[in-house]
């Protein structure tokens, strides 16, 4: 899986949740179930990633 990917659906659900109050994880997969809470986690380490990876491309 793209690292990128994670950071579409964070996005996606982000701006499900500020424009629409509609948790669309939270929607599929229960309310802080433990799968959920997974691709929480997963999306926060795919941002963390990538705003490391840009700042490294940036510089270059």
């Amino acid at each position: 899986m793209d690292i990128s990917f994670t950071g579409y659906i964070g996005g996606l659900n982000w701006g499900l949740v500020g424009l629409f109050d509609y948790d669309l994880v939270a929607a599929i997969f229960g309310t802080m179930s433990t799968l959920s809470r997974i691709i929480y986690s997963l999306v926060g380490l795919g941002a963390v990633y990538l705003a490391i990876i840009s700042t490294r491309l940036t510089v270059k």
